[in-house]
This record gives structure tokens, C-alpha cells and sequence, in this order.
């Protein structure tokens, strides 16, 4: 028996189809089984665990036979390509479940799988309207079509005393045959609009302005809560929409949570001049980034997130920002 890779491909494409297919099958009733999370229905993530798990199965069992014939042929190179194919496609199917993983919660309804049998894809809204920062303030509950940042919107103003977050609580993932999405409804909105009560909104404080410019750094130096910068003595607490930075400028998270609604974080947006003080709530990257401790630890200080903690990445690894936590570290 000689085996090629376009074979071996055949093969393990087949075989996994009908492994899939009746492993869906089989554990129906565990993917039906909607788990309540915090209110989210996270169906979908067991469908696509499931999916990973038996793509998982296929690329262990399968190869296993094989291997097997390949070895007993003893060609090493139709060994090695089996081994690369295979993990190729783990690969893709943990990249695609982590992907859909990573969406902001709520249910998912799929055209070739509907497991709870309520006819969603049937059901699927067609005739509403899209989403927008106004309808989410004017109507929370009201049912709208969005398209990207998971249905985030905020005011372009960040330093309006009214300034406003509306952030899709709960969303319904409209998922074709294919795999791509057909629409994507937000059916709850989150409105933040108390910025100005949390004590976000603010202009900080200027000080030494009589100074000298040489003497300007020595009076900020002994003033308590002022930080010296670009030849300004400005106050370290920083606000919606302030340029900040490590140490000197440090969004004012007095008397708020790491993670919490109206936390900040020093971030720089695409396209902008320098980090800001932005809602925690934005989306951003996380970075990779360097511990600048003597002992790395699981957090640690960096000089490579504004003043944020840099933390392992249980995911790929090594060390990336996190902005959820202050920025003074």
C-alpha cells in the first residue's frame, strides 16, 4: 500500500467527517445542555468544545492506523506529512473555537445545527434596525443588528461631562452553513453614563506656573501629587481623554476596581498621537511585554504598558499587558 499526502489527506478527511458527524450525534444531549453563566447562554461554547474535542479524537485515532501502515512501509516521509497535517488542522480548529470563545456572551443559533430544536435560524430577525449609541441610551432592550467591536459604541467627546458608554450584554450570533456569520443582534444594552459621578471627567490641576524653567522641575519635584513633563508641572491624577503614561500620569482610578464599569486604562488608539485615559471597557490588544522586576512573578511592573501590570498569558505564553489592572505598577 502506498500512501501520498494527497491520500493521507483524503483519508483523515473522511474518516474525521464521519467521526464529527457521529460524535455530534452521540453526545447531542450534552451540546443541548445550555449552562447559565452569569446570565449567558454558553451553548455555544460546547458545540464548538465539542467540535475541537472530536477533531482532537480524529488526529489521535486516526493516524494511529496510519502510522501504522506507514511504518510497516518504513517511509519517514509520509510519516512526517501525516504528523504536519494533522497538526495543521488542530491548529485551525482550536484557532476557530477560541475566535468565536472570545465574542461577547449570549447564545449562538446555527443553520446545520439546531440542538434545542426552537427553530432559530427559522426565527432569525431580518427587518431591524442597526444599532447606534443613541438607541442603545433611548431604547436598552431594543432588538439591532451590529457589526464590529462586538457592539460597543461610546461619545466622541471623552471629556463631555456626558459622556457615554453603551456596551451589547447580551447578543444572538446568526452562524451560516459555511461557518460565516449572517447577522449579529444585540438584544440587551449596558448604558454607562456616570462618568462624571465617578469622578472621570476632570481636568487636572497646574502647578509651579510662576516658576523659572530651571527651577520649574525642582518645585513640581517637592510637589506632593504633581509630576513634571514635556516642561509642565501637571497633576498626576489623570482623566477621561488626558495623555498618560508610567508614573507620571495615572488614570484616576480612585476608589474604583480593577475590571469594574467605569475603571480607566492609559491606552494608545490606533492612530493617535499617545496613550489616553480610556474606558477599561474598549476594546485593545494586549500587547507582549518585559518584566522589569528583579523576579518575574505571575504580575509584575513593565515599562512596556503604561504603568499596567504585565501577566502570563495562560493562553500562548509569556508575558503580555493587561490594562484591566491601574497603571500604577
Amino acid at each position: 500500500m502506498v500512501l501520498d499526502e494527497s491520500r493521507i489527506t483524503i483519508i483523515i478527511y473522511s474518516l474525521s467527517n464521519q467521526i464529527s458527524l457521529h460524535g455530534l450525534r452521540r453526545h447531542g444531549s450534552i451540546v443541548a445542555d445550555r449552562l447559565k453563566i452569569n446570565g449567558i447562554t454558553r451553548q455555544h461554547d460546547r458545540y464548538m468544545t465539542n467540535k475541537q474535542h472530536v477533531w482532537k479524537q480524529s488526529c489521535i485515532s486516526i493516524p494511529v492506523i496510519i502510522l501504522f501502515l506507514c511504518i510497516k512501509k518504513k517511509d519517514m516521509k509520509q510519516i512526517f506529512a501525516l504528523i504536519a497535517l494533522c497538526a495543521t488542522m488542530v491548529s485551525a480548529a482550536n484557532l476557530r473555537a477560541s475566535e468565536h470563545r472570545s465574542l461577547p456572551g449570549s447564545s449562538f443559533c446555527y443553520e446545520d445545527f439546531d440542538p434545542s430544536g426552537d427553530g432559530c435560524w427559522e426565527k432569525r430577525p431580518i427587518d431591524i434596525s442597526n444599532c447606534t449609541l443613541n438607541l442603545a441610551v433611548q431604547e436598552p432592550n431594543a432588538t439591532c443588528f451590529f457589526t464590529e467591536n462586538g457592539g460597543y459604541f461610546e461619545s466622541s467627546n471623552l471629556k463631555d461631562p456626558n459622556f457615554t458608554v453603551a456596551i451589547c450584554n447580551r447578543a444572538q450570533y446568526y452562524i451560516r452553513e459555511d461557518g460565516e456569520y449572517e447577522s449579529k443582534v444585540c438584544i440587551e444594552y449596558d448604558v454607562r453614563d456616570k462618568w462624571d459621578e465617578a469622578g472621570k471627567v476632570g481636568t487636572g490641576k497646574i502647578a509651579c506656573s510662576s516658576s523659572s524653567s530651571w527651577w520649574k522641575p525642582i518645585c513640581c519635584f517637592f510637589t506632593s501629587g504633581f509630576s513634571y513633563k514635556d516642561g509642565v508641572c501637571s497633576e498626576t491624577k489623570k482623566y477621561l481623554g488626558d495623555e498618560c503614561g508610567d508614573e507620571w500620569g495615572i488614570c484616576n482610578n480612585d476608589n474604583t476596581e480593577a475590571y469594574s464599569a467605569y475603571a480607566l486604562s492609559c491606552y494608545k488608539k490606533e492612530g493617535a498621537p499617545a496613550p489616553t485615559c480610556i474606558p477599561s471597557s474598549t476594546s485593545m490588544d494586549r500587547p507582549e511585554c518585559k518584566c522589569s522586576s528583579l523576579v518575574p512573578f505571575v504580575f509584575c511592573p513593565s515599562n512596556d504598558c503604561n504603568g499596567h501590570a504585565c501577566v502570563v498569558d495562560t493562553g500562548v505564553g509569556g508575558y503580555v499587558c493587561d490594562y484591566g489592572t491601574g497603571n500604577n505598577w
